[in-house]
């Protein structure tokens, strides 16, 4: 049974650099002990028994080669960093991309529903519960044990492949499967048990996105929305602006990892909640398009309050377009007449709004063509340039071409500037996996439905893990 085991976790952790900077010792328990207090003196007073991972020190000591205690303490040495480096994230508030926190909240649920079960005719179940207690305060160590355990010990095994999976906070649905198998290139299967649901998680946290195939989930997801919505070149332009090109130069300037997970989450709450209202209003757009508007609307949320001049030439397009404008409903939402959304810096995000919806939909790119424009000092030559919405695109377009610049001369910038970017650069990171999601959402709505008709039919206890005999 182990051996079994040995081989499909080793399939995740062979290749893993993290890995490969440990130490391991082998031999007896005296002489592993003797040898551990003469490089970490004062550590521990506890002897080696079975084996120890000392996980700041990348160094682990095992006594007892048998296959499961050498499974069980790779499997410490393997998880040690990802699940440190989570949760001292979280801590911080830094972003975490959306896979990961699935996969540790997937994780922590099981944890939790393992915890409350009567397992008292199982003394490794037992044994594992008071470890996880034992924890209680060090969320890394208890993960880590846990998931050690799960994986290593042929009774949890056994245990873990009879517990059936029920709850919809655990079971992943076929769309994020493909998904994550397309993006990290997972080839494990949640299965319908908490073992084979465990090592599937394992594999998600252990993994990075690999750039072939982020391109290949990137056309794929293109392709779909073209199916469902019609092919829409302008759309296209817009994604691959702000969603592939933008952020692949936002990457040079910041760090996506270090992003305020509160900034970021600010900058995707105002975006959503504009597009709703939008919506509301009764400008029509689909999910494609709703998308969009949100990386547009985050980009000229953080590019206008940083670039002075593009806010001066927003500003009097915006006050031109509203002179000219009809009384109706559309306008009396851009206008803010209806209420005005605050931002974090107490302005509105009507111009952003603006902005973003002349990008994006174009029965509003239409209607501002036929508005004339405000006396502004224009590009000489372009037979455009008394049109709103020419002019709106010219500003979207030089607030990307000035963060493109800034990207390339790696000019210094204060913290404030810095800390808007990197929380613009995650959020247009999050926006593109919400819009892969919905392309599979859209893919899978055969499957989507007979899930819902299955949850429906569970009922009461769709909540609950239990245990098959």
């Amino acid at each position: 049974m182990v051996s079994e085991n040995f081989q499909t976790t080793g399939c995740t952790i062979k290749n893993d650099p993290q890995f490969k900077d440990y130490s391991f010792y082998f031999g007896s328990s005296e002489a592993l002990t003797a040898l551990r207090d003469r490089d970490f003196p004062g550590l521990t007073d506890k002897p080696v028994q079975q084996g120890q991972t000392i996980t700041s020190k990348k160094v682990a000591y095992i006594a007892n080669t048998s296959p499961e205690t050498l499974l069980h303490e790779i499997l410490h040495t393997y998880t040690a960093g990802r699940i440190e480096d989570y949760y001292a994230d979280k801590a911080e508030g830094k972003h975490v991309p959306q896979y990961m926190e699935q996969a540790f909240g997937r994780l922590e649920k099981l944890m939790a529903d393992f915890r409350s079960m009567n397992v008292s005719d199982n003394k490794a179940a037992t044994t594992l519960q008071s470890e996880l207690s034992r924890y209680q305060d060090d969320p890394v160590a208890q993960m880590s044990e846990f998931i050690s355990w799960f994986l290593s010990n042929p009774e949890l095994i056994e245990l873990g492949k009879e517990i059936e999976v029920r709850s919809p906070l655990v079971r992943v649905a076929q769309k994020v499967i493909g998904l994550l198998r397309r993006v990290l290139g997972i080839k494990t299967d949640p299965g319908k048990n908490m073992f084979s649901n465990i090592r599937f998680n394992l594999d998600v946290i252990s993994r990075l996105p690999k750039q072939d195939k982020l391109e290949e989930a990137s056309a794929r997801t293109r392709t779909i929305f073209d199916q469902v919505y019609g092919q829409d070149k302008d759309l296209d332009q817009i994604e691959q602006q702000y969603m592939t090109r933008l952020t692949q130069y936002l990457d040079r300037i910041t760090d996506t990892q270090q992003a305020s997970n509160g900034l970021t989450q600010k900058l995707l709450a105002q975006a959503g909640k504009a597009a709703a209202q939008a919506r509301k209003a009764g400008f029509k757009m689909n999910d494609r398009e709703v998308l969009a508007f949100q990386a547009v609307h985050a980009v000229m949320s953080s590019g206008m309050a940083m670039n002075g001049s593009a806010l001066r030439q927003a500003k009097r397009i915006y006050g031109g377009a509203l002179e000219v404008a009809p009384d109706n409903k559309k306008w009396a939402f851009l206008s803010g007449r209806n209420g005005r959304r605050k931002v974090q810096t107490g302005q509105t995000d009507l111009l952003a709004t603006f902005v973003a919806l002349s990008q994006v939909n174009s029965d509003f790119r239409e209607e501002l063509s036929d508005m004339d424009a405000p006396s502004m000092r224009l590009v000489k030559d372009d037979p455009n340039q008394g049109q709103i919405d020419h002019l709106l695109t010219r500003v979207a377009n030089s607030i990307i071409n000035w963060m493109t610049r800034l990207s390339i001369s790696r000019k210094s910038m204060g913290t404030t500037a810095q800390s808007q970017l990197d929380a613009l650069s995650a959020a247009l990171v999050e926006v593109k996996d919400r819009r892969a999601t919905r392309a599979e959402e859209l893919a899978h709505k055969g499957v989507q439905a007979a899930n819902e008709r299955l949850a429906g039919y569970m009922g009461s206890d769709a909540g609950e893990c239990r245990i098959l005999r």
